[in-house]
C-alpha cells in the first residue's frame, strides 16, 4: 500500500508531521497530483522532512534525492546524475497579518483547501532546481568538433589534420586584453 502524501493542515497544529519515504519511479513519473510528473526517474527517490505550525504559518522543512537518467551536454551519453536539494517552505491558510511585506512574499496562502499534496511539492521543488547543463563527470572531453567522436573513448585524430588548415596558424596567435 502506498503512503499517503496528503497533509490536513489543521492536523498539523499540535504535533507536527514527520516522514521519511522511498518513493518509486514509477510513482514520480506518474500522472498523480496537478504538478507535471517528473521524467527519467530511474531508482527509488527519498524524502524525508518535517511540518511545524507557529503563528498562524505552516513551515515545511525537508532534503530529497532523486537519481535521474540525463544526457551530459558534452558527449551526449545518457548516465545516471543524483539530483538532491534541502527545501524549505511556508504555507498559511489565511493571509499572515503580524509579518512585515518582505516575509508575507515567502508563505504560500492555501485559501481553497485545507490539505496539502505533498506530492506537488516535491515534483514543484525538482523542476525548480532542475539544471538543465549537466555534464557526465568533471573529466568529460566531449566531442570532436570535427569528426563528432566521443573524446572519452579516444582520440579521433582530427588535430593532426587541423594543423594543415589553412587557418591553423590563428591558435597560436596571443591577443592583448
Amino acid at each position: 500500500m502506498s503512503q499517503q502524501m496528503y497533509v490536513h493542515l489543521p492536523d498539523i497544529r499540535k504535533t507536527g508531521k514527520t516522514w521519511q519515504w522511498e518513493i518509486s519511479p514509477e510513482r514520480l513519473m506518474s500522472n498523480e497530483g496537478s504538478v507535471d510528473p517528473l521524467v527519467g526517474i530511474c531508482a527509488t527517490a527519498t524524502w524525508q522532512g518535517s511540518i511545524e505550525y507557529a503563528h498562524d504559518i505552516y513551515t515545511l522543512n525537508g532534503s530529497w534525492k532523486v537519481p535521474m537518467l540525463r544526457q551530459c551536454v558534452r558527449c551526449l551519453s545518457d548516465f545516471e546524475w543524483q539530483s538532491e536539494h534541502e527545501c524549505q517552505r511556508k504555507y498559511s491558510l489565511v493571509a499572515p497579518q503580524d509579518v512585515d511585506d518582505e516575509e508575507k512574499l515567502d508563505v504560500e496562502v492555501i485559501p481553497i483547501s485545507d490539505r496539502l499534496n505533498l506530492m506537488d511539492v516535491l515534483r514543484e521543488d525538482i523542476w525548480l532546481t532542475w539544471e538543465a547543463c549537466v555534464i557526465c563527470s568533471s573529466t568529460c572531453k566531449g566531442l570532436c568538433q570535427t569528426c563528432g567522436m566521443d573524446l572519452n573513448q579516444g582520440d579521433c585524430g582530427c588535430n593532426a589534420l587541423a594543423s594543415s588548415h589553412p587557418f591553423a596558424g590563428l591558435a597560436a596567435m596571443k591577443f592583448d586584453k
